[in-house]
């Protein structure tokens, strides 16, 4: 009985640190446009980004905020980064 009482509690404590971090990650991982993604980086707030081949892009802005977008056509976001010129070459990126 001890013991399945211990099980469930370690069950509830793990599904309400995953409800907690689920929560957080939507909290800080706004969606956004590609038109408002290009904005950013082309004003220099991005410090970082990421690209994955399904063309999903994450970037993270010097403030710390970080925004999901999808870009229209694979590497599209390096033809941003290369129009932005030097604001964006302190961009780090990352890639899959």
């Amino acid at each position: 009985m001890k013991l399945k009482l211990f099980l469930i509690s370690i069950s509830a404590l793990l599904a309400l640190v995953a409800y907690q971090t689920y929560h957080q990650y939507v909290q800080n991982n706004r969606t956004i446009s590609w038109d408002q993604t290009k904005n950013l980086i082309m004003s220099g707030q991005v410090s970082y980004l990421f690209q994955s081949h399904s063309l999903l892009v994450k970037i993270e802005l010097l403030n710390g905020q970080k925004f999901t977008t999808v870009e229209p056509f694979i590497d599209e976001i390096y033809k941003v980064i290369n129009e932005c010129g030097t604001k964006c070459s302190t961009i780090l990126i990352a890639t899959e």
